[in-house]
C-alpha cells in the first residue's frame, strides 16, 4: 500500500510514518518537504514542495506520475499555517482564505487529482478558552475542514488530538507573545495581567493554561488528564486505517472517541463563521453522504 505524507518533516506527519509502519510494515511511505533534504523515516520524498507556491500541487502531482506513484490509500495532509495570537473576532476573510489555501485546499486539489482511496489531516480543540485568545483564524480553519469531513465522511477522516508541540505550536505562542507585550487588543488584557502575574515564562504559562482547560473538559467526561503524546495519537490514526467509519476520532490524554457531528460552539466562533469561503465542497461531485453544513452551526447556550 501506497501512503503519501504531505509535510513530513512534522511532530504529526512523523506520528503517522510511526503509526503506518505499525499497521503496515510492508507499505510504501512518499513524504513532501519544502527542503531540499530526504525525509530519512520515508520510503520517497517529493523535495522542495512550497505550499506557498502556487504551483505547489502541481508539483507534487508531477512529481508522483514521474515516480510512478499511483493507488494512493492515504493522502495524509499536516500543513498548518494561518494568521494567528489575535483574537478570532480580528480576523478577517482574507486571514482565513490565506489560511485555508495553505492549510486545508491544497488537500483538497491534491484528493481531486491524485484519487487517492482516503484521505486524512489534523484538527485541534479550538473552542476550548486558551486556543481561542489565540487562534486566529486557524480556529476557522479547522472549522471548515471538520465541517467538510463531517458532510463527506467517506472521503476525508480527521485526527482532533490534544495540545502537543510542534513548530506550529511555537509559532502561536512566540506570535501570542508578542502581541500581548505590545497590548493591541483590549480583549487580551485579562490574559497578559493573568501570565504576568504568574511570574512564569509566556510558554510555560501558556502551556499550563492549555493544559487546564483541557483537564476541565475530561472531567466533564470523567476522565484522566495528562499531556497528549505522540503514541496516542499513532494510536488515533491507526484506529482509521482499521477502518473507523466515524469522521472525526478524538485522542487527548491517551483516551479516544469518535464524533460525528460539529461540538458546541461558542458565539465567537458561530458569528464568525461568514468568514469561512463557501467553495470548499465544490471539489466533491457526489452528494454529501453526511449531514449538511446547516446542522452543523451549533452554538453554546
Amino acid at each position: 500500500m501506497k501512503y503519501l505524507i504531505i509535510g513530513g518533516n512534522s511532530y504529526a506527519a512523523q506520528n503517522a510514518i510511526k503509526a503506518i509502519r505499525q499497521y503496515n510494515e510492508n507499505a510504501e511511505i512518499i513524504a513532501s518537504t519544502s527542503t531540499s533534504s530526504p525525509i530519512e523515516s520515508a520510503d520517497h520524498t517529493l523535495f522542495e514542495i512550497d505550499l506557498n507556491s502556487a504551483n505547489a500541487v502541481s508539483k507534487v502531482v508531477e512529481d508522483c506520475n514521474s515516480m510512478g506513484i499511483q493507488d494512493i490509500e492515504w493522502l495524509i495532509y499536516t500543513p498548518a499555517f494561518g494568521r494567528v495570537g489575535i483574537p478570532i473576532d480580528r480576523s478577517t476573510a482574507e486571514d482565513v482564505q490565506g489560511s485555508i489555501n495553505f492549510s486545508f485546499r491544497p488537500m483538497l486539489e491534491l484528493m481531486e487529482r491524485l484519487q487517492p482511496k482516503n484521505a486524512m489531516c489534523f484538527s485541534g480543540y479550538y473552542w476550548l478558552e486558551s486556543l481561542l485568545r489565540a487562534y486566529g483564524a486557524m480556529a476557522l480553519t479547522k472549522i471548515a475542514m471538520e465541517q467538510t469531513a463531517i458532510r463527506f465522511p467517506e472521503k476525508i477522516k480527521i485526527v482532533r488530538s490534544g495540545l502537543f508541540p510542534s513548530k506550529s505550536l511555537r509559532g502561536i505562542l512566540l506570535l501570542s507573545q508578542r502581541t500581548l507585550m505590545k497590548d493591541t487588543y483590549e480583549e487580551l488584557r485579562p490574559l497578559y495581567i493573568s501570565w504576568k502575574d504568574s511570574g512564569k515564562k509566556f510558554a510555560d504559562y501558556f502551556y499550563d493554561f492549555a493544559y487546564n482547560c483541557e483537564k476541565e473538559m475530561l472531567d466533564e467526561k470523567s476522565l484522566d488528564f495528562r499531556p497528549t503524546t505522540g503514541e496516542d495519537i499513532q494510536k488515533a490514526i491507526i484506529q482509521f486505517f482499521e477502518g473507523e467509519t466515524a469522521p472525526i476520532v478524538n485522542t487527548m490524554a491517551g483516551h479516544t472517541w469518535t464524533d460525528n457531528t460539529m461540538p458546541e460552539l461558542p458565539g465567537v466562533l458561530v458569528r464568525n463563521q461568514n468568514l469561512i469561503p463557501n467553495d470548499l465542497y465544490t471539489y466533491f461531485k457526489e452528494e454529501a453522504s453526511g449531514v449538511e453544513v446547516s446542522d452543523l452551526q451549533k452554538k453554546k447556550a
